[in-house]
């Protein structure tokens, strides 16, 4: 069972300020905080599912390109290996 308090946070916004696009919960971004609670607190176990495996490669995804867009040391010239999860 999926505990919903963790998808709380991340219907109420993205940790990356903007959707994306694909992302399971960009219609709900017009919505205010009571109605994305309903939303989620209503919503079944696979629909829950289906949001925390975007999320969770989203984020992988998001923060390897920030990561290596700021991976260089701008004194020495040196990057850095990426990272790997």
């Amino acid at each position: 069972m999926i505990n919903r308090s963790r998808l709380f946070g991340i219907a109420f916004d993205c940790p990356f300020s903007s959707r994306e696009i694909t992302c399971p919960l960009v219609h709900i971004d017009d919505h205010n905080l009571h109605e994305k609670y309903k939303l989620i607190d209503a919503m079944e176990e696979s629909g829950l599912n289906k949001i925390l495996m975007h999320h969770q490669q989203c984020l992988v995804k998001r923060d390897d390109h920030l990561f290596e867009r700021n991976s260089i040391n701008v004194m020495s010239g040196i990057k850095h290996p990426p990272r790997h999860y």
